[in-house]
């Protein structure tokens, strides 16, 4: 009921979160009628999705975490040790013509894996979990998803014990953290063979982070706009990717560009939330973006911002027509 109230809100409203994320967030979204980057800061029945209900556990479930999450009988360095799970990204997407273009999620959860473990997030430690918000299919611009695309993936660039931080040192394969060997290898994949789930209100979609996706391109007139919100789950999150972008290659350091992230902004959940990330929220209550941080994300990536602009400008001229974009 929660969620069926939190979708025409988000459409009906603005708030500043919604359409600054816009210029920050993916390019694919300028085409959308309404996306919003960490929907649940500004919706209260949102954060209860990502705070009240099972979906952090059963994405440790998928991952592992939950496995190898100990009980309470176990010391406190072995607690330490334990593999923990931080919701790294939420979004509200809604969209009445939206055009298939394929994808997957890997180089957004590649930007936060942490490179300090020896065991740096592969596909399987990064799951997504997208929840319709309405009854969707894919003649009403329902997801699809190729077959087998993630071992595809694993065996392009390197099998699944190659992690996201680790891949180019594995010189038999292809760098996937580089974008344009990440996008020959996504326009050579076969696309026939795809699965197109029909899910309700209350469903769950769940996928790791290499599964190759898109919305159908399919619209059935008078079938309104559709709705949904996902959840972004990792292993292990390094909360300041900023450090790594130095290694990074000259034009993914333009064009992806890596802010810090408030810790509160993408929880951990698994196996407990963090009593000082707690507290902030019991302080501070919303935790907002003010309009001097936004200007701050924009200057700090002005190519980015730049060529998320023009794009905007290009969509609400001539509209979205599923040209591949970054």
């Amino acid at each position: 009921h929660n969620m069926d109230i939190a979708g025409p809100d988000l459409v009906r409203n603005a708030p500043r979160q919604c359409e600054m994320t816009r210029f920050t967030g993916p390019l694919l979204f300028h085409g959308y009628h309404r996306y919003c980057g960490r929907a649940q800061l500004v919706h209260d029945y949102l954060r209860d999705v990502v705070y009240k209900s099972p979906l952090a556990y059963v994405a440790a479930q998928l991952i592992g975490t939950a496995d190898a999450a100990g009980s309470d009988d176990d010391d406190e360095k072995e607690k330490e040790e334990q593999p923990i799970l931080r919701q790294i990204a939420d979004t509200f997407m809604a969209g009445e013509r939206i055009p298939k273009r394929w994808h997957s999620d890997y180089l957004s959860f590649a930007n936060f894996a942490s490179d300090d473990s020896s065991n740096a997030a592969h596909c399987q430690n990064g799951v997504v979990l997208w929840l319709p918000m309405q009854d969707t299919a894919e003649e009403s611009n329902g997801m699809i998803f190729i077959n087998g695309s993630s071992s595809h993936f694993e065996q392009h660039f390197g099998d699944s014990s190659t992690s996201m931080i680790t891949a180019a040192d594995n010189r038999s394969h292809d760098d996937p953290n580089d974008f344009f060997s990440y996008m020959k290898w996504l326009g050579a994949l076969p696309k026939n063979d795809y699965v197109a789930p029909r899910v309700a209100l209350g469903d769950a979609i769940a996928f790791d982070a290499c599964t190759v996706h898109s919305s159908s391109g399919l619209h059935r007139e008078g079938g309104g706009i559709r709705r949904a919100y996902q959840l972004r789950f990792l292993k292990d999150f390094d909360l300041n990717p900023q450090k790594k972008k130095k290694n990074r290659k000259w034009y993914r350091r333009l064009l992806f560009p890596s802010y810090a992230v408030l810790p509160v902004a993408s929880p951990q959940l698994w196996p407990q939330t963090l009593k000082a990330e707690d507290d902030v929220r019991r302080k501070v209550g919303h935790i907002i973006y003010t309009r001097i941080d936004w200007i701050k994300r924009l200057v700090r990536a002005p190519v980015y911002t730049l060529l998320s602009c023009m794009l905007a400008l290009r969509t609400r001229m001539f509209g979205d027509t599923g040209a591949s974009i970054i």
